[in-house]
């Protein structure tokens, strides 16, 4: 009782030694056990934000992955440009199909391209390659791309838009060894729509017309 009234005087009496102990009395009233509750919860809170942190830069990283190693294959561009392989493809048979033509002089809005070439190519296999395509149509110039389009070796109606279909003729190339593509194309609005459909195994047009709904849906959703 003696030592809780010295304490009781210290803490009362004035001046700075009561404030003082004051405070340590304070500091010492604490839960322990609050206190390493509390801990606990920051330290969960923090891992928890470094897990999610982790998750994602692993999704980042294997989706990038993904895409560095076809851009090797199939010497894909970063920049969203057509890669040198689908440009000489093109180029080459530009001359005998309207549709591959309006590619040809088109100009790749190649930032969007390239994040929807990131998207698409985790939708096939690491034997196929796509190369988006998104360009801007001349203005009064929509009517003689679907006719383009219309007049390609396949046609089929997705979602309610005209799809075009082309296999490409093989291209010698020390590069592009067994391997094979298609071009798939379509307009939306103002703009020029489709892909290069790259693989290293034969292409099946009828395969790839029933395959192609997903990809074009997954190509549209990617360009918005």
């Amino acid at each position: 009782m003696r030592r809780l009234g010295w304490l009781t005087h210290l803490v009362h009496g004035s001046g700075t030694r009561s404030r003082a102990l004051g405070a340590v009395l304070l500091v010492v009233s604490c839960d322990p056990r609050k206190e390493a509750s509390d801990l606990a919860s920051a330290a969960t809170a923090k891992a928890e934000a470094l897990a999610s942190a982790a998750k994602d830069q692993a999704r980042t990283a294997a989706r990038d992955g993904i895409t560095k190693a076809k851009r090797e294959l199939f010497g894909l561009t970063d920049s969203g440009a057509l890669s040198e392989g689908a440009t000489a493809w093109i180029t080459k048979q530009a001359d005998a199909d309207a549709a591959l033509a309006v590619v040809g002089k088109g100009a790749q809005l190649a930032p969007v391209a390239f994040e929807a070439a990131k998207v698409v190519n985790q939708a096939v296999d690491d034997e196929t390659a796509i190369e988006p395509i998104f360009q801007k149509i001349e203005p009064g110039k929509e009517g003689d791309v679907d006719k383009a389009i219309g007049g390609m070796p396949k046609v089929e109606v997705i979602d309610g838009v005209k799809v075009g279909f082309k296999k490409l003729d093989g291209i010698e190339s020390t590069k592009l060894t067994k391997e094979q593509a298609a071009v798939v194309l379509w307009r939306k609005d103002d703009h020029l729509i489709g892909f290069v459909y790259r693989t290293k195994r034969t292409i099946d047009l009828e395969v790839l017309v029933k395959e192609a709904p997903r990809l074009v849906r997954l190509t549209q959703s990617a360009l918005k």
